[in-house]
């Protein structure tokens, strides 16, 4: 086999690679924009912020900010206060620490289910 040869393979295999690489983050990561005109639920992001989601995270723990869908069909953000095995599925309390903010929690909802949960945010944009 030439150089040349060896090259080409080489060539091939890194875009293989590479496109594999970013089929993976495309599939595991998703961005969510929050609404610039009303406010944050948590204290840490503020409204206008470009959050990047864990759409399959492995372990959800308390203080984790999540998105998650409420029965109105939104998203919505959060904080996990508690997190609970019931019946063999883990199930979380979740609350928000901006004071008078009317987003919906576990106040209302109660024990919310993993399969609310959207994602956990793991960056936001501006740092």
């Amino acid at each position: 086999m030439t150089p040349k040869g060896i090259q080409r393979i080489l060539r091939y295999g890194v875009l293989v690679f590479v496109l594999a690489g970013a089929g993976y983050l495309l599939m595991r990561f998703d961005g969510l924009t929050l609404a610039p005109d009303s406010p944050s639920p948590l204290l840490r992001f503020s409204p206008g912020d470009a959050l990047v989601l864990d759409r399959y995270p492995k372990v959800l723990r308390p203080d984790d900010p999540v998105v998650f869908t409420g029965p109105d069909g939104r998203v919505h953000l959060s904080l996990i206060l508690k997190s609970r095995l019931e019946a063999g599925a883990t199930e979380f309390w979740l609350g928000h620490d901006a004071p008078g903010c009317s987003a919906p929690d576990s106040q209302a909802l109660g024990w919310v289910g993993k399969e609310w949960i959207v994602g956990r945010v793991i960056m936001v944009w501006p740092w």
